[in-house]
């Protein structure tokens, strides 16, 4: 039995928004899956970014630290050198 090019044209309009529902179906479901991966990540990726930055502010304030303890040193080292040449000049001009 034949179909007339009526029938087949009808049978085909009818069937295309049976075939975009069950298209946007499917990309609800995969999207759903892709949106909950793409936040994890991006989670994760704030994450490594957040410690990463208080890394650098921890070891900032350590070089910091260790930058003043050393002209702290530095400091005390011609403070003592000066205090020895003072008192060898002193010797020196008293004998």
């Amino acid at each position: 039995m034949a179909y007339s090019d009526f029938t087949v044209v009808t049978g085909g309009i009818i069937h295309v928004p049976i075939v975009v529902g069950l298209l946007k179906f499917f990309d609800g479901v995969t999207s759903k899956n892709y949106l909950a991966e793409k936040a994890a990540r991006d989670a994760a990726e704030a994450k490594a970014k957040k410690e990463a930055e208080a890394k650098a502010q921890e070891e900032a304030a350590r070089q910091k630290a260790a930058e003043a303890a050393k002209a702290k040193a530095d400091a005390e080292a011609k403070a003592k050198a000066k205090e020895e040449s003072n008192q060898t000049d002193g010797d020196k001009g008293g004998a």
